[in-house]
């Protein structure tokens, strides 16, 4: 069958429309996944320097590139972004953000449960949440309780191997009793496997500030379990990979000296 110049010129601008199409809606995806590295960067960067005031920031922006894009991962960035401000807030006392935030939080974790793949760290994320509660509202402690160990247990059962459900669990052990089966050397326990899987299971390493984290509890606990050489340790290996880490540089390193 032979093809006119008019069809033959109406299938060029055909796939002139279609391949310029496709280029549009590359550059918007480059332009989105970029914008969340970014984003994620700079809450990266507020952690190791101690600005909470950039961490707000970036986080209500990651808000609004989320209500905008409905983009998944996005939610699942933000939603750890709250998780970290969230308990900032409570540590500090400020109460009132902590309600505001953790509001937001639970309805994300509630989403993410619906079309996030790895459901495992979602769950555990939730037994957070409820932890956050207790920290809110500590006449409901028993209730957030049984709650907040429910959904661990079960982001245990879906992967007991994962890296943040295992930071999430030694959480929940450090500050249940040692006779309900909790205890600091339970939490540190699975601190230190939650490092092995976070170095062994292919998370990126390099800014992530929730690796930086478990490494820093782990420091603080060994401390606090009058470990002092596993301690220092664990904050040479935190200076090495992340320098100007405002905490451990200038407080938590610096303190231990002091300790005998």
């Amino acid at each position: 069958m032979e093809t006119g110049r008019g069809d033959q010129s109406d299938i060029r601008k055909y796939s002139f429309k279609k391949l310029l199409l496709i280029s549009i809606l590359s550059a918007i995806s480059i332009l989105y996944l970029s914008g969340q590295t970014s984003y994620n960067e700079n809450i990266y960067n507020a952690f190791i320097s101690g600005r909470m005031d950039l961490w707000e920031y970036n986080m209500n922006k990651m808000e609004e590139e989320y209500l905008k894009n409905k983009n998944i991962q996005g939610l699942y960035d933000l939603t750890y972004a709250l998780y970290g401000y969230i308990a900032y807030c409570i540590v500090t006392g400020d109460k009132i953000k902590a309600r505001y935030y953790l509001n937001k939080a639970t309805k994300n974790v509630n989403t993410l449960l619906k079309y996030h793949s790895s459901q495992a760290e979602i769950y555990s994320l939730k037994g957070a949440m409820y932890g956050f509660e207790i920290g809110l509202n500590p006449i409901k402690a028993f209730d957030y309780g049984i709650k907040s160990v429910k959904n661990i247990n079960k982001a245990v059962e879906l992967d007991k191997n994962n890296a943040i459900v295992l930071m999430e669990l030694g959480n929940l052990k450090y500050y249940t009793p040692r006779i309900l089966g909790g205890g600091l050397k339970k939490a540190i326990y699975y601190h230190e496997k939650a490092i092995r899987m976070f170095e062994a299971s292919g998370y990126e390493l390099k800014g992530n500030w929730l690796y930086l984290l478990v490494l820093t509890n782990l420091g603080r606990w060994y401390s606090e379990d009058q470990k002092l050489s596993k301690a220092r340790e664990i904050y040479k290996k935190i200076l090495d990979i992340e320098p100007d880490y405002i905490w451990v540089k200038n407080y938590l390193y610096p303190d231990l000296a002091n300790q005998r």
